[in-house]
């Protein structure tokens, strides 16, 4: 599954017609810098950004790179102390709006409940996984 990213000079909400006739609205993630960004791995929304009519103009795509998906930790047979032991999962991440898209698509956690650099955080490594790449 390849999660792309789109970028735009400005914050950006737009509409987008969705390849099975239904609509939705994709709110791009403001940065500090005035520019917004937004990333998805959602094929049906790649298609319906790229053939949106301001595609190239108001917003492009940035990047696109494939997500791994994280291992399930290995069951420790024995005497049980293993098992208590979390293997860490490292990801690799350009931005905090694809972290946030990591942990809301890969783990169903609300992206509402997602604010702040630091429940992002915490809601990955309630999972297993440690973001690299992130200041």
């Amino acid at each position: 599954m390849a999660a792309k990213t789109y970028r735009s000079g400005t914050t950006v909400s737009v509409n987008i017609a969705l390849p099975s006739g239904r609509s939705r609205h994709i709110s791009f993630n403001a940065l500090s810098n005035g520019t917004s960004v937004y990333t998805t791995s959602d094929e049906a929304v790649q298609k319906g950004l790229e053939s949106h009519a301001r595609y190239g103009r108001l917003f492009t795509l940035v990047s696109a790179a494939n997500t791994p998906k994280p291992k399930a930790p290995k069951q420790a047979a024995g005497n049980g102390a293993d098992a208590s032991a979390k293997k860490v999962i490292k990801v690799p991440v350009s931005d905090w709006g694809t972290a946030k898209d990591y942990v809301a698509d890969r783990f169903g956690v609300s992206r509402s409940a997602l604010k702040s650099h630091a429940q992002i955080v915490a809601a990955a490594a309630r999972n297993g996984v440690e973001f690299t790449g992130l200041e």
